[in-house]
């Protein structure tokens, strides 16, 4: 009779999406249970700070937080041009790809839209790690690089990162990395409109989709300078997934520049946040604590564990992203930012065994430390990330 161990070997080997499926699942009922009992322990200690929001139903209003609230609002309401003055102009910030599901869905099964935001996000999570599991097995072949656990590596970084835990609170994680990932396996499974399509998708869901068109264009220049060597036709189809990638945010502009006469609205309610201040220097800072010296640390650490291992391309891809964050003039949220720039874990996956013992159980036993206490902080009503 097999062990338990050699059972689970067994069923790797040959269905490792039902192990990534079972585990993620595992991950996002352990965030939520350990969540909602700190913020049950916490109202039963200080009942007077209760921030439970009133638009969700319980037990949601135990989950649902912060960005949650204008994604649920923008899916039952839409995007209010009518009180420019008013809290609803801050939802023009937030891209429509992720509410518009949400409203699809509940109108389609009769779902409340609060849940249809949680199952949405599940769903996402539970599909990611699947296909981040597959791209990077796609991206080894691609690198020629024989290394058959850096796969597992990769999703177990990612899901020790102290903001992993919004892969499972109705943000737009889930969905963003899922589009991105299933966009870079399509590319490099050369289904080409399969990755434009959710390159756009995913520029429709969060302003940082739009570094996908760095990588798809140095991707092209790479391609094409390589082909001219060897001379060899060039493969004019890697153009598709290029020009259809920008196509979500456009069309989000578009509707911004239809309903509200400003292309760049989304940029613009930025500064109820206090971004693009004029007190630029001073006002980057102003939501960064103690904690951001361990984000800013590990983020460059893993960004050169990416160049040694996957190379300047990659590293320029992890970079966009981070800059265009700073461009804002905040720091905001960086550290949720950084969670989805997901080739980072693969880089340092890849570079495991040239990293000393003692630093990388350093940098695991932080990060899974950080990880709680993000959990409970945000559970109980704290700004994480």
């Amino acid at each position: 009779m097999r062990s338990a161990k050699q059972r689970l070997s067994l069923l790797w080997s040959s269905h490792p999406w039902v192990v990534l499926i079972v585990a993620m699942a595992c991950f996002l009922v352990a965030v939520t249970v350990l969540g909602t009992w700190s913020r049950g322990d916490y109202l039963r200690r200080y009942p007077t700070h209760d921030y439970r929001l009133a638009a969700f139903s319980p037990p949601l209003n135990n989950i649902l937080y912060y960005d949650s609230e204008h994604y649920y609002n923008i899916a039952t309401s839409g995007y209010d041009a009518s009180t420019p003055t008013s809290p609803a102009r801050a939802r023009i910030a937030f891209f429509p790809f992720y509410p518009m599901i949400t409203h699809g869905l509940s109108v389609i099964s009769g779902i409340p839209i609060d849940w249809s935001l949680l199952i949405i996000d599940w769903i996402s999570a539970l599909a990611l790690v699947v296909v981040l599991y597959y791209w990077a097995i796609a991206e080894l072949r691609h690198a020629r690089i024989r290394d058959s656990a850096a796969p597992k590596f990769m999703l177990m970084g990612l899901v020790l990162f102290p903001t992993s835990f919004f892969l499972a609170t109705g943000y737009t994680e889930s969905l963003f990395m899922l589009l991105i990932a299933g966009s870079l396996l399509s590319y490099r499974q050369h289904r080409y409109a399969l990755a434009g399509l959710l390159a756009a998708l995913a520029t429709a869901t969060r302003v940082q989709g739009i570094c996908l068109v760095i990588f798809f264009f140095l991707e092209l220049i790479s391609v094409r300078r390589r082909r001219i060597v060897l001379r060899q036709p060039i493969e004019y189809r890697k153009l598709i997934p290029l020009i259809m990638a920008p196509l979500g945010m456009l069309a989000f502009m578009v509707f911004q520049f239809i309903t509200r006469g400003d292309a760049l609205a989304f940029i613009h309610a930025q500064t109820i946040w206090g971004k693009f201040s004029s007190n630029y220097i001073s006002n980057m800072f102003l939501h960064s604590d103690i904690r951001d010296v361990w984000y800013l640390a590990v983020y460059g650490f893993l960004c050169i564990t990416t160049y040694k291992t996957l190379g300047w391309h990659w590293l320029l891809y992890c970079l966009a992203p981070f800059v265009l964050t700073l461009s804002a003039g905040s720091m905001m949220s960086i550290n949720r930012y950084i969670l989805s720039i997901f080739p980072l874990f693969l880089g340092l996956a890849l570079f495991r065994h040239r990293i000393p013992r003692p630093l990388l159980v350093g940098i695991g036993a932080s990060s899974f430390l950080l990880l709680v206490t993000n959990i409970i902080f945000f559970y109980i009503g704290a700004w994480v990330g």
